[in-house]
């Protein structure tokens, strides 16, 4: 009965009829197979012992002229089951003792006294590396040749090789995902500004040397008042300046960081910070006279220095900077009145210098400008301001 039914299942188109045979399913899995086919084979040889064990219950399978009532199951019996197992655990034991053997040898054999828990760390570093010889790689199996000659300078170079190809994919791997998270930030911002900011986020933890994500991600962080993490993204965009960072980037991490110390209220240090980034917009702008963005910079530049100065008191100074900015913004929209972008900038120009010397006016060292001179500009600017108001509300 064994002889005949292993004959079916060694015979794969027998198989395939077993697998619809009776309206039911025959399915033998990998490991199954593999124990009915021992079985059988060492059942149908003279000199091996063991047998089947056929369980019978419900049901009917039927093939050729033999029925069998019941769902069948094969059971081997426990010594069947042990020799399946004793080839690949005397070969698993003939490993791990080689293993220990080399271990213990590298350790022996080493002038340096070894550490707390070295025999460990040694033997899982081993078997670690003659696990990859096994897999192929040839780096790996020369090193475990030369261990096994106790060559340990050599391999030691084999494996620092090894290790630095592994960190370069992983800093390959890293800096493409730190793309993705940039792409999905700048798209993210069109919609969703905290996805951004969280987007950005990931993208400088990938690669911090990126200048266009810290920048971006300084940005975010400051929109959204975490002062202390954009403060970090810009003094590190600034290291990048000149290896990476291009002097627009740089502008604005300057900028952006006499900002955060205007929010804390470090009006002093604001004023340095704005002053250092208006003087080297200045050098840019004077460069490239057409370049209308440098332009803009530096109106903005004049702008914030301006409301710097309103706040602690330096009215004629902050008068000077504001038509100065003011003076920009109306060139550049001057020369492109279909520029809606640059007739907002222009608007909010104006709206801001109006707002803080309006302001002033009522400070109690307010006398320190000539109110004549006051009034005109805030006439000027608000006659200016109703203009393109009219012309091109924002």
């Amino acid at each position: 009965m064994a002889s005949w039914l292993g004959g079916i299942l060694k015979d794969p188109d027998k198989r395939a009829i077993l697998s619809w045979i009776g309206g039911g399913a025959v399915v033998v899995a990998g490991g199954v197979w593999t124990v009915v086919t021992f079985i059988v084979d060492h059942k149908d040889a003279p000199d091996k012992k063991g047998g089947t064990t056929i369980t019978v219950g419900q049901g009917i399978a039927s093939a050729g002229d033999t029925h069998i009532n019941g769902p069948v199951t094969f059971g081997p019996s426990k010594e069947q089951i042990e020799q399946i197992q004793k080839p690949l655990a005397d070969q698993l034991g003939q490993k791990d003792a080689q293993i220990a053997a080399l271990t213990k040898m590298l350790l022996d054999k080493s002038p340096v006294v070894a550490g707390p828990g070295a025999q460990q760390a040694v033997g899982a570093a081993v078997q670690s590396i003659a696990q990859g010889a096994a897999e192929g790689h040839l780096r790996l199996q020369e090193a475990l040749d030369l261990l096994k000659e106790n060559k340990i300078a050599e391999a030691t170079q084999l494996l620092n090789a090894v290790a630095e190809d592994k960190t370069s994919q992983a800093e390959r791997d890293r800096k493409e995902a730190a793309i993705a998270y940039r792409n999905l930030g700048a798209i993210a911002a069109l919609h969703d500004p905290k996805s951004a900011r969280e987007a950005y986020a990931k993208s400088v933890a990938l690669d911090p040397e990126n200048a266009e994500g810290l920048y971006w991600d300084g940005w975010f962080q400051l929109q959204a008042g975490n002062l202390d993490a954009a403060e970090k993204s810009y003094l590190a965009l600034l290291q990048l300046a000149g290896k990476g960072a291009d002097e627009n980037r740089i502008f604005w991490a300057r900028t952006s960081l006499a900002d955060i110390a205007v929010a804390r209220g470090h009006l002093n240090v604001a004023l340095a910070a704005y002053g250092e980034a208006r003087s080297a917009m200045e050098r840019l702008a004077g460069s490239e006279a057409g370049n209308a963005d440098w332009q803009r910079d530096l109106s903005v530049s004049n702008n914030k220095i301006g409301d710097v100065l309103v706040s602690r008191g330096n009215l004629p100074e902050a008068l000077k900077s504001y038509r100065a900015g003011l003076a920009i913004a109306e060139r550049l929209a001057g020369t492109d009145t279909g520029n809606a972008e640059r007739q907002r900038c222009l608007f909010r120009t104006r709206g801001s210098a109006t707002s803080f010397l309006r302001k002033a006016i009522f400070l109690p060292h307010s006398n320190s400008i000539a109110p004549a001179s006051t009034g005109w500009f805030l006439s000027e600017t608000a006659i200016r301001q109703m203009r393109i108001y009219n012309a091109s509300p924002p």
